[in-house]
């Protein structure tokens, strides 16, 4: 099992999106994989998947009043999902066990991918005392590649540091104001593992409550592409010719 957190150093750099996205593309590969909300005061996987009306979160488990298994919703997609209650009335105190609880309850998975709170609050380290590796998201400017940076030395010294994979640059619009992937690398110490453009169809997927994953080929190419190098996973992009046999019934020789 790999427990990969996904963090950023502030919100509106579309974290949430990264997860949901990254964690349905690896389910699509056939890995099981459990999209785990570690947001507690502002979370937002429930809203991406259309789970507003889910009866127990996983503030319920943590309060004893229900078990594992009744806050693991299974998508259509295959992706399981362990939402956060989006009431602030259910906001709970977390400590350090969070680790004991994936490892107890979440051992049948092979991925496991923690859409992390924004910032180094206190929910934020806690989700990464409870991965073994992270990736950070971050928009192609100055500020938020000099707050990664910051912050990756920051876990750096911390006792039990995860593995930083790298960043994902989001919401890249190619202007020559942006920092191109060399500067990000060179600045951050890290690599970037992708580059996801700016596009409406992540508002669009809001509206939809349906993740961009599902109706954008350009979207999940992307997002395969992504959890194919995390995952160590051949894989090329399927051909036009490839996609006319298939719908045919034909294949290649």
């Amino acid at each position: 099992m790999r427990v990969i957190s996904i963090l950023s150093t502030k919100g509106g750099v579309g974290k949430t999106t990264i997860a949901s996205n990254l964690a349905l593309a690896l389910q699509s590969f056939g890995r099981p994989t459990v999209l785990l909300d570690f947001n507690f005061t502002t979370p937002h996987v429930s809203l991406y998947f259309n789970l507003l009306q889910a009866e127990k979160t996983l503030n319920n488990f943590l309060k004893n009043e229900c078990s594992f298994n009744d806050i693991i919703y299974r998508h259509s997609s295959g992706l399981s999902i362990v939402p956060t209650s989006l009431s602030l009335n259910d906001v709970v105190s977390i400590d350090g066990n969070l680790k004991n609880v994936i490892e107890e309850n979440l051992k049948n998975f092979e991925f496991v991918i923690i859409d992390s709170a924004p910032g180094l609050g206190r929910e934020a380290i806690i989700s990464l005392n409870s991965c073994q590796e992270a990736i950070f998201v971050a928009t192609p400017d100055f500020v938020s590649v000099f707050d990664v940076a910051k912050t990756y030395k920051l876990i750096n010294n911390l006792p039990e540091k995860p593995i930083v994979l790298g960043i994902i640059l989001n919401r890249v619009k190619g202007k020559s104001y942006e920092m191109r992937r060399e500067e990000v690398e060179r600045y951050s110490g890290l690599p970037v593992l992708a580059e996801i453009k700016e596009s409406e169809t992540f508002l669009k997927s809001l509206s939809l409550r349906t993740p961009a994953f599902f109706f954008d080929k350009n979207v999940s190419e992307t997002f395969k592409q992504l959890a194919a190098k995390i995952a160590g996973i051949p894989y090329e992009k399927e051909k036009m010719i490839d996609k006319i046999l298939k719908i045919l019934g034909l294949r290649r020789w």
